[in-house]
């Protein structure tokens, strides 16, 4: 799936890291590019975020339930006077937009874990940026079975999608991942919306295109994730609608 995401990401101009899919003695696996450029220290946001009063690190053995501090007014903060991505098409962008548009990325493709150790921030010699999007193994119900996945579908792609949570984010257990998107985008400057309106406006043959590129990909899977992409671009898109 990581394959897939990186390259949806893509459809949609989003800063992500770039994967491949790989061979190792015999293994089918993938490869990954490092986010963090040459010339470039990339530390995750739980290492800034320490610095928050109340902060609970998530860097521990036994991680906490509850992600107290990891919340977008936090994260806004951090990464307020910072831009995006270096060397890509939004590294002039405010960092904090880029990363609602993670926010909103992960809503669509059902990314439930965006802790604090899912993200990072690049440094070189004291300029600090937004680090590509990384880490996205657990998308788009990734560890499922074909068995679990054809109930899924049996019993509706749409009304199982709701059920996931922001539970990486303080108090997400409450919270879906859309309701975490929403947050972002009042409190950005409104470019982060640029992604949004790229997912609302995408041909499906688009994100076809690209499950069809996946020659491993079997036909169950293939139509639950089709399915799980249109259902999360609805939601989206209806909240958008509202917004406006």
């Amino acid at each position: 799936m990581e394959k897939i995401v990186s390259e949806l990401a893509a459809l949609i101009g989003l800063p992500a890291a770039d994967i491949e899919v790989a061979v190792r003695d015999g293994e089918d696996g993938i490869i990954s590019r490092n986010v963090a450029p040459k010339g470039w220290d990339l530390q995750p946001g739980n290492t800034y975020l320490s610095e928050f009063d109340g902060y609970l690190s998530c860097d521990v053995d036994q991680r906490p339930g509850n992600r107290v501090g990891h919340n977008v007014d936090n994260i806004s903060q951090l990464l307020d006077g910072k831009f995006g991505p270096p060397d890509t098409a939004v590294a002039d962008l405010p960092a904090f937009d880029v990363f609602v548009g993670y926010l909103i990325f992960d809503s669509w493709v059902a990314n439930t874990d965006r802790h604090a150790l899912n993200w990072g921030i690049l440094d070189r010699k004291g300029m600090y940026r937004l680090a590509k999007s990384y880490d996205h193994g657990s998308s788009l119900a990734s560890g499922a079975s074909e068995t679990r996945l054809q109930i899924i579908l049996d019993e509706g792609v749409e009304e199982w999608s709701q059920k996931a949570t922001a539970h990486r984010f303080e108090d997400g257990k409450k919270k879906t991942l859309l309701d975490v998107a929403w947050e972002g985008l009042q409190l950005s400057s409104g470019q982060a919306r640029e992604f949004l309106d790229r997912i609302c406006s995408m041909e499906r043959a688009s994100w076809i295109e690209v499950l069809e590129g996946i020659p491993s990909m079997s036909e169950v899977a293939h139509r639950f994730t089709d399915e799980l992409l249109a259902a999360n671009r609805k939601r989206l898109c209806d909240g958008n609608k509202r917004l406006e």
